[in-house]
């Protein structure tokens, strides 16, 4: 298994580069699924999260301020937004997929909540390709915790991160320099 996280700051385009890597993915003919989160503000102020289930395009209410717990920083969970979560990951474990995207992995997954179950279940699966999004902060405590051999990625490394996982695109650099370039075990 091929696993990537693509790591930084919240607000330097995570999110954003999971997406692209979801969609290339699809149009390079693998089959790809997940949950991605997208950030959803009112004006300036950033009130939550929703999900987007990679594989259907689907979207719901994930976390929002003022929701009950269990919380993430200010937000909690909606729960019609877990039942979705739920599906998407277990529509995710259910096909036989190229590439899975977990969208974010933290504090909350390495506690055993969140996303957890379906980490624990993808960590013995047969999907080729992992990506996850994940701040540095736990990065190590990640891979540990789900024996992964976890290659990290700042979104700006989006064509390297292309090549590593074996979906280039024109004009990337070849895989020997991409390989040198990366952090991780």
């Amino acid at each position: 298994m091929i696993a990537v996280g693509i790591v930084g700051v919240q607000g330097c385009g995570k999110t954003t580069a999971a997406r692209e890597i979801a969609s290339l993915a699809s149009h390079r003919g693998l089959l790809t699924a997940g949950v991605i989160a997208p950030v959803v503000y009112e004006g300036a102020t950033r009130v939550g999260y929703d999900l987007v289930d990679v594989r259907t395009g689907a979207r719901a209410a994930w976390l929002r301020i003022g929701e009950t717990p269990p919380t993430i920083g200010p937000f909690g969970t909606v729960a019609s937004g877990v039942s979705f979560a739920r599906h998407a990951l277990e529509a995710m474990l259910h096909t036989p997929i190229d590439l899975a995207i977990i969208d974010e992995v933290g504090e909350w997954e390495l506690a055993g909540g969140g996303h957890s179950w379906a980490l624990d279940r993808l960590a013995t699966s047969s999907v080729a390709r992992v990506v996850l999004v994940l701040r540095e902060s736990v990065v190590g405590r990640v891979a540990a915790r789900w024996a992964l051999a976890l290659r990290t990625w700042h979104p700006s490394e989006l064509p390297a991160l292309e090549v590593a996982l074996g979906i280039p695109t024109p004009g990337c650099a070849d895989v020997q320099t991409v390989n040198a370039q990366h952090r991780g075990p």
